[in-house]
Protein backbone atom coordinates (compact mmCIF):
# COMPACT_ATOMS: atom_id res chain seq x y z
CA UNK A 1 0.00 0.00 0.00
CA UNK A 2 1.22 3.21 -1.12
CA UNK A 3 1.56 6.05 1.07
CA UNK A 4 1.09 9.57 -0.46
CA UNK A 5 2.76 12.47 0.70
CA UNK A 6 0.50 14.66 -0.77
CA UNK A 7 -0.57 17.43 2.04
CA UNK A 8 -3.65 17.25 3.67
CA UNK A 9 -6.88 19.25 1.96
CA UNK A 10 -6.94 22.80 3.86
CA UNK A 11 -9.71 23.21 6.11
CA UNK A 12 -12.11 26.35 6.54
CA UNK A 13 -10.66 28.57 8.88
CA UNK A 14 -14.23 29.16 9.95
CA UNK A 15 -17.37 27.37 9.14
CA UNK A 16 -19.85 29.96 7.45
CA UNK A 17 -23.60 28.74 8.64
CA UNK A 18 -26.23 29.28 5.55
CA UNK A 19 -28.75 32.59 6.30
CA UNK A 20 -32.10 30.65 6.69
CA UNK A 21 -35.20 32.47 6.63
CA UNK A 22 -38.05 30.72 8.30
CA UNK A 23 -41.16 31.25 6.06
CA UNK A 24 -43.64 29.71 8.36
CA UNK A 25 -42.76 31.90 11.25
CA UNK A 26 -42.68 34.97 8.58
CA UNK A 27 -46.09 34.12 7.43
CA UNK A 28 -47.88 33.61 10.91
CA UNK A 29 -46.04 36.81 11.99
CA UNK A 30 -47.71 38.49 8.95
CA UNK A 31 -51.14 36.80 9.15
CA UNK A 32 -50.81 37.79 13.39
CA UNK A 33 -50.40 41.66 12.10
CA UNK A 34 -53.02 41.22 9.55
CA UNK A 35 -55.13 39.99 11.87
CA UNK A 36 -54.54 43.21 14.06
CA UNK A 37 -54.99 46.13 11.87
CA UNK A 38 -58.11 44.76 11.03
CA UNK A 39 -59.31 44.70 14.90
CA UNK A 40 -58.04 48.14 15.00
CA UNK A 41 -60.10 49.66 11.64
CA UNK A 42 -62.81 47.56 13.05
CA UNK A 43 -62.55 49.67 16.67
CA UNK A 44 -61.84 52.97 14.49
CA UNK A 45 -65.18 52.55 12.21
CA UNK A 46 -67.30 51.72 15.36
CA UNK A 47 -65.87 54.57 17.40
CA UNK A 48 -66.26 57.31 14.43
CA UNK A 49 -70.06 55.40 13.02
CA UNK A 50 -71.76 54.59 16.49
CA UNK A 51 -69.65 54.98 19.65
CA UNK A 52 -69.51 58.70 19.14
CA UNK A 53 -72.48 59.19 18.42
CA UNK A 54 -74.31 57.04 21.22
CA UNK A 55 -72.57 57.53 24.20
CA UNK A 56 -70.65 60.95 23.06
CA UNK A 57 -71.61 61.99 26.81
CA UNK A 58 -68.55 59.36 28.04
CA UNK A 59 -66.45 61.62 26.37
CA UNK A 60 -66.39 59.01 23.18
CA UNK A 61 -65.14 60.83 19.90
CA UNK A 62 -64.05 60.80 16.96
CA UNK A 63 -62.31 63.78 15.35
CA UNK A 64 -62.99 63.86 11.97
CA UNK A 65 -60.48 66.51 11.17
CA UNK A 66 -57.45 63.99 11.94
CA UNK A 67 -58.03 61.04 9.60
CA UNK A 68 -54.32 60.56 9.17
CA UNK A 69 -53.73 60.65 13.00
CA UNK A 70 -56.56 57.18 12.84
CA UNK A 71 -54.88 55.61 10.11
CA UNK A 72 -51.15 55.36 11.52
CA UNK A 73 -52.61 54.24 14.78
CA UNK A 74 -53.90 51.12 13.03
CA UNK A 75 -51.27 50.46 11.63
CA UNK A 76 -48.42 51.31 14.02
CA UNK A 77 -49.86 50.19 16.76
CA UNK A 78 -49.80 46.51 16.08
CA UNK A 79 -46.31 46.16 15.37
CA UNK A 80 -45.09 46.28 19.07
CA UNK A 81 -47.64 43.48 19.62
CA UNK A 82 -45.24 41.21 17.78
CA UNK A 83 -42.11 40.65 19.90
CA UNK A 84 -44.76 38.38 21.92
CA UNK A 85 -44.18 35.88 19.07
CA UNK A 86 -46.96 33.60 17.60
CA UNK A 87 -47.22 31.05 20.18
CA UNK A 88 -48.80 30.50 23.47
CA UNK A 89 -46.22 29.31 25.39
CA UNK A 90 -45.68 31.34 28.68
CA UNK A 91 -48.29 32.88 31.29
CA UNK A 92 -47.60 36.62 30.62
CA UNK A 93 -48.48 35.55 26.36
CA UNK A 94 -52.26 35.39 27.71
CA UNK A 95 -52.23 37.94 30.18
CA UNK A 96 -50.34 40.61 27.87
CA UNK A 97 -52.80 39.50 24.18
CA UNK A 98 -56.03 39.76 26.95
CA UNK A 99 -54.56 43.44 27.82
CA UNK A 100 -53.97 44.44 24.30
CA UNK A 101 -57.13 43.17 22.99
CA UNK A 102 -59.43 45.03 25.77
CA UNK A 103 -56.80 47.90 26.89
CA UNK A 104 -53.88 48.35 24.47
CA UNK A 105 -54.72 48.13 20.86
CA UNK A 106 -57.89 50.41 21.32
CA UNK A 107 -56.42 53.14 23.61
CA UNK A 108 -54.59 55.09 21.61
CA UNK A 109 -57.68 55.70 19.06
CA UNK A 110 -59.83 56.68 22.14
CA UNK A 111 -56.99 58.96 23.21
CA UNK A 112 -56.75 60.78 20.05
CA UNK A 113 -59.67 63.76 20.85
CA UNK A 114 -58.11 64.13 24.45
CA UNK A 115 -54.64 65.76 23.52
CA UNK A 116 -53.72 68.51 21.02
CA UNK A 117 -52.29 67.59 17.60
CA UNK A 118 -49.09 68.79 18.62
CA UNK A 119 -48.62 66.84 21.62
CA UNK A 120 -50.21 63.43 20.34
CA UNK A 121 -47.17 62.32 18.47
CA UNK A 122 -45.18 62.34 22.04
CA UNK A 123 -47.98 60.55 23.84
CA UNK A 124 -48.15 58.41 21.28
CA UNK A 125 -44.67 57.22 21.41
CA UNK A 126 -44.66 56.26 25.03
CA UNK A 127 -47.62 54.11 24.60
CA UNK A 128 -45.49 52.63 21.96
CA UNK A 129 -42.68 52.12 24.34
CA UNK A 130 -45.02 50.81 26.55
CA UNK A 131 -46.52 48.02 24.83
CA UNK A 132 -43.00 47.04 22.86
CA UNK A 133 -41.44 46.39 26.54
CA UNK A 134 -44.19 44.29 27.85
CA UNK A 135 -44.45 41.90 24.10
CA UNK A 136 -40.35 41.64 24.92
CA UNK A 137 -40.71 40.73 28.38
CA UNK A 138 -43.40 37.67 27.68
CA UNK A 139 -40.69 35.91 25.86
CA UNK A 140 -37.94 36.03 29.29
CA UNK A 141 -37.86 33.61 31.59
CA UNK A 142 -35.53 33.06 34.46
CA UNK A 143 -33.82 29.68 36.13
CA UNK A 144 -36.92 27.73 37.93
CA UNK A 145 -37.83 29.04 40.98
CA UNK A 146 -37.11 26.57 43.85
CA UNK A 147 -40.33 24.73 45.56
CA UNK A 148 -39.49 24.77 49.70
CA UNK A 149 -42.17 21.85 49.98
CA UNK A 150 -42.34 17.85 48.70
CA UNK A 151 -45.65 16.76 46.90
CA UNK A 152 -47.04 15.46 50.38
CA UNK A 153 -46.20 19.02 51.62
CA UNK A 154 -47.44 20.85 48.33
CA UNK A 155 -50.82 19.03 49.35
CA UNK A 156 -51.19 20.23 52.82
CA UNK A 157 -50.44 23.79 51.74
CA UNK A 158 -53.70 23.16 49.06
CA UNK A 159 -55.99 21.53 51.46
CA UNK A 160 -55.12 24.85 53.92
CA UNK A 161 -55.68 27.00 51.36
CA UNK A 162 -59.10 25.31 50.46
CA UNK A 163 -60.07 25.25 54.31
CA UNK A 164 -59.08 29.21 54.85
CA UNK A 165 -61.88 29.86 51.93
CA UNK A 166 -64.13 28.07 53.19
CA UNK A 167 -64.08 29.20 56.70
CA UNK A 168 -63.88 32.61 55.49
CA UNK A 169 -67.08 32.10 52.72
CA UNK A 170 -68.89 30.70 55.88
CA UNK A 171 -68.30 33.43 58.25
CA UNK A 172 -68.58 36.11 55.17
CA UNK A 173 -72.05 34.80 54.77
CA UNK A 174 -73.79 34.84 58.25
CA UNK A 175 -72.24 38.30 58.51
CA UNK A 176 -73.62 39.99 54.94
CA UNK A 177 -74.69 37.76 51.79
CA UNK A 178 -76.79 38.77 48.97
CA UNK A 179 -77.74 37.66 45.49
CA UNK A 180 -78.87 40.89 43.94
CA UNK A 181 -79.14 42.71 41.05
CA UNK A 182 -76.90 44.41 38.98
CA UNK A 183 -79.41 47.26 39.46
CA UNK A 184 -78.85 47.22 43.20
CA UNK A 185 -74.98 46.19 43.45
CA UNK A 186 -73.47 49.30 43.65
CA UNK A 187 -75.80 50.30 46.53
CA UNK A 188 -75.75 47.24 48.20
CA UNK A 189 -71.61 47.23 48.26
CA UNK A 190 -71.26 50.05 49.82
CA UNK A 191 -73.92 49.76 52.59
CA UNK A 192 -73.02 49.86 56.23
CA UNK A 193 -73.37 46.62 56.46
CA UNK A 194 -71.31 44.95 53.70
CA UNK A 195 -68.65 42.60 54.76
CA UNK A 196 -65.08 43.30 56.65
CA UNK A 197 -62.11 43.99 54.44
CA UNK A 198 -61.04 40.46 55.75
CA UNK A 199 -64.09 38.66 53.79
CA UNK A 200 -63.62 40.98 50.84
CA UNK A 201 -59.99 40.24 50.29
CA UNK A 202 -60.30 36.65 50.34
CA UNK A 203 -63.13 36.49 48.21
CA UNK A 204 -61.43 39.04 45.89
CA UNK A 205 -58.58 36.95 45.68
CA UNK A 206 -60.81 33.58 45.07
CA UNK A 207 -62.34 35.49 41.97
CA UNK A 208 -58.95 36.79 40.35
CA UNK A 209 -56.88 33.87 41.34
CA UNK A 210 -57.01 31.34 43.77
CA UNK A 211 -60.43 29.71 41.66
CA UNK A 212 -58.64 29.59 38.64
CA UNK A 213 -56.08 27.58 40.45
CA UNK A 214 -58.80 25.29 42.25
CA UNK A 215 -60.23 24.68 38.31
CA UNK A 216 -57.10 23.93 36.49
CA UNK A 217 -56.21 21.68 39.40
CA UNK A 218 -59.64 19.48 38.98
CA UNK A 219 -59.35 19.43 35.63
CA UNK A 220 -55.86 18.14 35.56
CA UNK A 221 -56.92 15.41 37.79
CA UNK A 222 -60.34 15.07 36.50
CA UNK A 223 -62.22 15.64 39.73
CA UNK A 224 -65.59 16.67 38.28
CA UNK A 225 -67.47 17.23 41.30
CA UNK A 226 -64.67 19.50 42.49
CA UNK A 227 -65.33 21.53 39.47
CA UNK A 228 -68.90 22.06 40.50
CA UNK A 229 -68.71 23.21 43.65
CA UNK A 230 -65.61 25.67 42.37
CA UNK A 231 -68.56 27.33 39.84
CA UNK A 232 -70.98 27.99 43.02
CA UNK A 233 -67.72 29.41 44.90
CA UNK A 234 -67.77 32.00 42.55
CA UNK A 235 -71.82 32.70 43.05
CA UNK A 236 -70.77 33.03 47.04
CA UNK A 237 -68.18 35.24 46.44
CA UNK A 238 -70.87 37.81 44.05
CA UNK A 239 -73.09 37.21 47.48
CA UNK A 240 -70.47 38.88 49.83
CA UNK A 241 -68.76 41.43 47.44
CA UNK A 242 -71.25 42.27 44.77
CA UNK A 243 -68.93 42.53 41.94
CA UNK A 244 -69.80 41.85 38.77
CA UNK A 245 -66.73 39.88 37.65
CA UNK A 246 -67.22 37.31 40.40
CA UNK A 247 -70.99 36.40 38.40
CA UNK A 248 -68.82 36.23 35.43
CA UNK A 249 -65.78 34.70 36.16
CA UNK A 250 -67.20 31.48 35.41
CA UNK A 251 -68.39 32.38 31.68
CA UNK A 252 -65.51 33.61 31.12
CA UNK A 253 -63.19 30.55 32.33
CA UNK A 254 -64.98 27.83 30.64
CA UNK A 255 -64.75 30.32 27.85
CA UNK A 256 -61.28 30.30 28.18
CA UNK A 257 -60.85 26.71 28.04
CA UNK A 258 -63.08 26.01 25.25
CA UNK A 259 -61.42 28.11 23.23
CA UNK A 260 -57.88 26.71 24.17
CA UNK A 261 -58.65 23.32 23.99
CA UNK A 262 -60.80 23.47 21.00
CA UNK A 263 -59.70 26.33 18.53
CA UNK A 264 -56.67 28.33 19.61
CA UNK A 265 -54.41 25.31 20.76
CA UNK A 266 -51.13 27.86 20.58
CA UNK A 267 -51.74 30.02 18.15
CA UNK A 268 -51.69 33.78 19.35
CA UNK A 269 -54.04 34.72 16.12
CA UNK A 270 -56.13 32.29 16.80
CA UNK A 271 -56.45 33.57 20.75
CA UNK A 272 -56.89 37.18 19.86
CA UNK A 273 -59.47 35.99 17.41
CA UNK A 274 -61.10 34.27 20.26
CA UNK A 275 -60.67 37.45 22.33
CA UNK A 276 -62.07 39.40 19.59
CA UNK A 277 -65.00 37.27 18.46
CA UNK A 278 -67.75 39.10 20.29
CA UNK A 279 -66.46 42.88 18.90
CA UNK A 280 -66.25 41.39 15.14
CA UNK A 281 -70.22 40.21 15.87
CA UNK A 282 -71.33 44.05 17.41
CA UNK A 283 -69.42 45.15 14.07
CA UNK A 284 -71.40 42.89 11.66
CA UNK A 285 -74.48 43.20 13.12
CA UNK A 286 -74.07 47.49 12.89
CA UNK A 287 -72.75 46.74 9.17
CA UNK A 288 -76.11 44.64 8.12
CA UNK A 289 -78.14 47.11 9.69
CA UNK A 290 -77.07 50.49 11.23
CA UNK A 291 -80.28 52.16 11.11
CA UNK A 292 -81.39 49.83 14.23
CA UNK A 293 -78.44 50.59 16.71
CA UNK A 294 -79.93 52.44 18.66
CA UNK A 295 -82.83 52.37 21.99
CA UNK A 296 -85.32 53.63 19.90
CA UNK A 297 -84.97 50.42 17.24
CA UNK A 298 -84.01 47.09 17.31
CA UNK A 299 -83.42 46.77 21.56
CA UNK A 300 -81.72 43.54 21.63
CA UNK A 301 -79.21 44.79 18.96
CA UNK A 302 -78.95 48.25 20.74
CA UNK A 303 -78.42 45.78 24.26
CA UNK A 304 -75.88 43.85 22.62
CA UNK A 305 -73.71 46.31 21.29
CA UNK A 306 -74.06 48.49 24.36
CA UNK A 307 -73.14 45.78 26.80
CA UNK A 308 -70.42 44.38 24.85
CA UNK A 309 -69.21 46.94 22.28
CA UNK A 310 -68.91 49.97 24.63
CA UNK A 311 -69.25 48.59 28.32
CA UNK A 312 -66.65 45.42 27.55
CA UNK A 313 -63.96 46.64 24.99
CA UNK A 314 -64.72 50.55 24.88
CA UNK A 315 -64.54 51.72 28.78
CA UNK A 316 -61.66 50.65 29.94
CA UNK A 317 -60.13 52.15 26.59
CA UNK A 318 -61.18 55.44 27.13
CA UNK A 319 -60.31 55.82 30.84
CA UNK A 320 -57.14 56.87 29.75
CA UNK A 321 -58.11 60.17 28.20
CA UNK A 322 -60.77 60.65 30.51
CA UNK A 323 -57.89 60.54 33.18
CA UNK A 324 -55.27 62.47 31.19
CA UNK A 325 -58.30 64.99 31.57
CA UNK A 326 -58.72 64.88 35.14
CA UNK A 327 -55.09 65.39 35.48
CA UNK A 328 -54.76 68.20 34.07
CA UNK A 329 -56.70 70.11 36.63
CA UNK A 330 -56.11 68.15 39.26
CA UNK A 331 -52.70 67.14 41.47
CA UNK A 332 -51.20 64.19 40.79
CA UNK A 333 -50.61 61.42 43.13
CA UNK A 334 -46.56 60.44 42.26
CA UNK A 335 -47.83 56.59 43.16
CA UNK A 336 -49.12 57.42 46.58
CA UNK A 337 -52.07 55.26 45.83
CA UNK A 338 -50.21 52.70 46.36
CA UNK A 339 -50.20 51.18 49.96
CA UNK A 340 -46.45 51.98 51.30
CA UNK A 341 -45.76 54.43 49.17
CA UNK A 342 -48.44 56.41 51.03
CA UNK A 343 -46.46 56.26 54.22
CA UNK A 344 -43.70 58.82 52.63
CA UNK A 345 -45.76 60.76 50.17
CA UNK A 346 -49.49 62.32 51.18
CA UNK A 347 -52.21 60.89 48.91
CA UNK A 348 -53.92 64.07 48.07
CA UNK A 349 -57.62 62.97 48.10
CA UNK A 350 -58.20 61.70 51.56
CA UNK A 351 -60.03 58.82 52.38
CA UNK A 352 -61.68 58.58 48.49
CA UNK A 353 -60.23 56.73 45.46
CA UNK A 354 -59.39 58.59 42.35
CA UNK A 355 -62.42 56.48 40.89
CA UNK A 356 -64.41 58.03 43.14
CA UNK A 357 -63.30 61.35 42.10
CA UNK A 358 -63.45 60.86 38.90
CA UNK A 359 -67.44 60.33 39.34
CA UNK A 360 -67.59 63.46 41.14
CA UNK A 361 -66.50 65.01 38.22
CA UNK A 362 -67.96 63.51 35.35
CA UNK A 363 -70.65 61.62 37.11
CA UNK A 364 -70.10 58.56 34.60
CA UNK A 365 -69.51 56.09 37.88
CA UNK A 366 -66.72 54.78 39.74
CA UNK A 367 -64.04 55.04 36.51
CA UNK A 368 -61.55 52.53 37.34
CA UNK A 369 -58.59 51.53 35.02
CA UNK A 370 -56.12 49.70 33.89
CA UNK A 371 -52.20 50.46 35.07
CA UNK A 372 -52.16 52.85 32.05
CA UNK A 373 -54.46 55.19 33.26
CA UNK A 374 -54.13 54.48 37.54
CA UNK A 375 -50.46 53.73 37.99
CA UNK A 376 -48.85 55.67 35.05
CA UNK A 377 -51.46 59.08 33.81
CA UNK A 378 -52.77 59.30 37.39
CA UNK A 379 -49.47 59.07 38.94
CA UNK A 380 -47.45 60.96 37.07
CA UNK A 381 -48.55 61.53 33.45
CA UNK A 382 -48.43 59.72 30.57
CA UNK A 383 -44.31 60.04 30.38
CA UNK A 384 -44.44 57.67 33.24
CA UNK A 385 -45.74 54.70 30.88
CA UNK A 386 -42.22 53.02 30.29
CA UNK A 387 -41.29 53.56 33.99
CA UNK A 388 -44.67 51.40 34.92
CA UNK A 389 -44.52 49.26 32.29
CA UNK A 390 -40.47 48.00 33.82
CA UNK A 391 -42.83 47.14 36.57
CA UNK A 392 -45.31 44.93 34.66
CA UNK A 393 -42.62 43.33 32.90
CA UNK A 394 -40.72 42.19 36.19
CA UNK A 395 -43.81 40.56 36.67
CA UNK A 396 -44.53 39.03 33.42
CA UNK A 397 -41.18 37.37 33.57
CA UNK A 398 -41.93 36.23 36.93
CA UNK A 399 -45.16 34.55 35.84
CA UNK A 400 -43.27 33.06 32.72
CA UNK A 401 -41.32 31.66 35.21
CA UNK A 402 -43.56 30.37 37.74
CA UNK A 403 -45.42 28.87 34.80
CA UNK A 404 -42.41 26.75 33.30
CA UNK A 405 -43.87 23.08 32.26
CA UNK A 406 -47.91 24.15 31.97
CA UNK A 407 -49.80 23.35 28.95
CA UNK A 408 -51.35 26.34 27.09
CA UNK A 409 -55.00 24.75 28.68
CA UNK A 410 -53.71 25.21 31.86
CA UNK A 411 -52.07 28.14 30.74
CA UNK A 412 -55.42 29.95 29.41
CA UNK A 413 -57.47 28.54 32.44
CA UNK A 414 -55.02 29.87 35.29
CA UNK A 415 -54.39 33.59 33.96
CA UNK A 416 -57.34 34.47 32.15
CA UNK A 417 -58.27 36.13 35.22
CA UNK A 418 -55.53 37.43 36.54
CA UNK A 419 -55.14 39.07 32.63
CA UNK A 420 -59.15 40.84 33.37
CA UNK A 421 -57.52 42.40 36.82
CA UNK A 422 -54.58 43.68 35.03
CA UNK A 423 -57.23 45.24 32.70
CA UNK A 424 -59.21 46.77 34.75
CA UNK A 425 -57.78 47.59 38.49
CA UNK A 426 -54.36 49.30 39.11
CA UNK A 427 -51.44 46.97 39.02
CA UNK A 428 -50.24 47.27 42.14
CA UNK A 429 -53.19 46.46 43.45
CA UNK A 430 -53.77 42.95 41.59
CA UNK A 431 -50.47 41.45 42.89
CA UNK A 432 -51.48 41.93 46.66
CA UNK A 433 -55.24 42.52 46.87
CA UNK A 434 -56.12 40.15 43.63
CA UNK A 435 -53.87 37.74 44.66
CA UNK A 436 -51.19 37.29 41.36
CA UNK A 437 -48.48 37.29 43.61
CA UNK A 438 -49.54 34.29 45.70
CA UNK A 439 -50.88 32.37 42.80
CA UNK A 440 -47.35 32.83 40.69
CA UNK A 441 -45.74 31.34 44.18
CA UNK A 442 -48.17 28.17 44.38
CA UNK A 443 -47.69 27.45 40.43
CA UNK A 444 -43.87 27.53 41.43
CA UNK A 445 -44.25 24.94 43.85
CA UNK A 446 -46.88 23.01 42.01
CA UNK A 447 -44.69 19.36 42.10
CA UNK A 448 -43.42 18.90 38.56
CA UNK A 449 -44.80 15.38 38.57
CA UNK A 450 -48.21 17.20 37.96
CA UNK A 451 -47.56 19.25 35.16
CA UNK A 452 -47.88 16.35 32.58
CA UNK A 453 -51.67 16.23 33.62
CA UNK A 454 -52.02 19.52 32.40
CA UNK A 455 -51.52 18.84 28.94
CA UNK A 456 -54.23 16.56 29.13
CA UNK A 457 -56.72 18.68 30.24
Amino acid sequence: MAVSDAPPPRQNASHVVPLRLDIRKVIGLLALYASLVLYEFCHRFMLEHWLSDIYGYFQMYYDKGRPETYFWICILTPITILPAGTKLTNASQIIFSVFMAFVGLPTPLYFVHFVAPAAFPIAYFYFLVCFTLLAIATRIQLPPIPSPFGERGYKRLMWITVAIMIATFVYGMTQDFHLVSFAQLYETRYSEEVNGALVQRVATMYVFSFGSLFLALALMFRRFLYIAAIMVGYVLCYGMIYQKTALLAPLWLIYAYVCARFFVRDSTAKFYLALGAPFYLGVIWYLISPSTASAGANLIQYEYMGTVLFRLYAVTANASGLYYTFFQNHPHTFWSHITGVNFFLRYPYGDHTVAVEMQRAYELGNYNASFLATDAIEAYGYEALPIVALFVAATFIFLNTASRGFSTRALAVLMVMPAFAVVNIPFATTLLTEGIAFLGLYMAWMPRAWLARSHNM
